[in-house]
């Protein structure tokens, strides 16, 4: 791994993660889904399913949607495929880690998903899985940032009351007829005559996170440590008829730099940009208030590869971050997550190789 300079100490609740489940377009499983990543490797496909509208133009055709679809989950739209998309990602999470049953015990289900579920997650998990765990007292519903709220409350679940662990799953699609619908109305979807928009895509992620005294404890394989967490929010989100002067992300990113040891954020960045100006308008304006903590060398935009997968987003970035950092593949041994969407929640956290953190 090349050399890196930023430090940064264990804050006294450290988050350890020693489980990884992915499933996108690119990949079935973590392992499958980080090396089609770094190969540059997507499965943007044109659909007869779906067109986007014509624009004014008065000879303007209807374009083909271009989408990012994982090819071997046939559930329906809604619920159900979001429901599909997690328990895969779970049985990844199961299947390639070190995780028995009595570690298991007691486990609580984090779930953040892009609304309400009737079915209730963990009882979806108990019938596909046999394993039955606990259900979070609360759902982290629609925000593109909810991941990083999630990740904030399992702090308190684990230290507060004791748990043993908890599974963080962040599932979502976009590619049900009635978003699409909705997102092209919007202007949103990217296509041959609306270039300032996005790719629509999906995907899951399932992360078993538990305190770092425990990991160690019973021998865990610890992929990465969460060292530092911010939340604000943005006063002009993009709902927002104003400009905006990237202010809640800088005080996110503030945040994650006051509790890093030289005050230094890592140079490493993974964010879950879509392809829409205005959200690379908020980096490009937040960025210039947080340079001088925020050396900038690297970067990673997983929707390059995905598309856009809603608020399975900043999930995913951040369980491809952790697997390199797990693996010795990352360009640092700490990187800073961001996540900001359409609304005002704004989210970032350090996370960092478990040795140099």
């Amino acid at each position: 791994m090349p050399h890196s300079n930023h430090n940064t100490s264990p804050p006294e609740h450290t988050l350890a993660v020693t489980g990884l489940g992915l499933v996108t377009p690119i990949g079935l499983s973590a392992n499958q889904c980080f090396a089609s990543f770094c190969a540059g490797i997507s499965r943007f496909q044109e659909t007869e399913d779906f067109y986007c509208r014509a624009s004014g133009e008065e000879l303007a055709q209807p374009q083909p949607l271009v989408w990012s679809r994982v090819p071997t989950v046939n559930a329906e739209g809604g619920t159900q495929r979001v429901d599909a998309l997690a328990i895969a990602a779970i049985n990844d999470l199961l299947q390639h880690t070190r995780l028995t049953r009595r570690d298991l015990a007691g486990t609580v289900v984090v779930p953040v998903l892009p609304e309400e579920n009737p079915h209730h997650l963990t009882a979806v998990i108990a019938e596909e899985t046999g394993l039955q765990f606990h259900a979070a007292p609360q759902s982290f519903i629609g925000s593109e940032a909810g991941f990083a709220a999630a990740l904030h409350h399992v702090r308190h679940f684990i230290y507060e009351q004791k748990l043993p662990g908890c599974i963080l799953v962040a599932a979502d699609s976009l590619l049900e007829s009635a978003k699409l619908n909705a997102l092209d109305d919007a202007g949103r979807i990217k296509s041959a005559r609306n270039l300032d928009g996005f790719i629509p895509g999906e995907g899951a992620t399932a992360v078993y996170v538990e305190a770092l005294a425990r990991a160690q404890a019973r021998g865990a394989e610890i992929h990465a440590v969460v060292t530092a967490q911010g939340e604000a929010e943005e006063p002009h989100p993009p709902t927002s008829a104003d400009a905006t002067q990237g202010e809640g992300l800088w005080g996110a990113l503030s945040h994650c730099a006051d509790q890093c040891e030289d005050g230094t954020l890592p140079g490493w960045v993974v964010t879950n940009f879509n392809g829409e100006s205005r959200l690379a308008r908020e980096w490009g304006a937040c960025l210039s208030r947080i340079q001088a903590k925020l050396p900038l060398r690297h970067m990673w935009c997983p929707a390059e590869s995905l598309g856009h997968t809603g608020v399975a987003a900043a999930g995913i970035g951040f369980t491809l971050a952790a697997f390199a950092l797990g693996r010795g593949y990352a360009p640092e041994s700490a990187a800073v997550l961001t996540a900001l969407g359409q609304d005002a929640h704004r989210a970032s956290l350090v996370l960092a190789q478990f040795g140099f953190a």
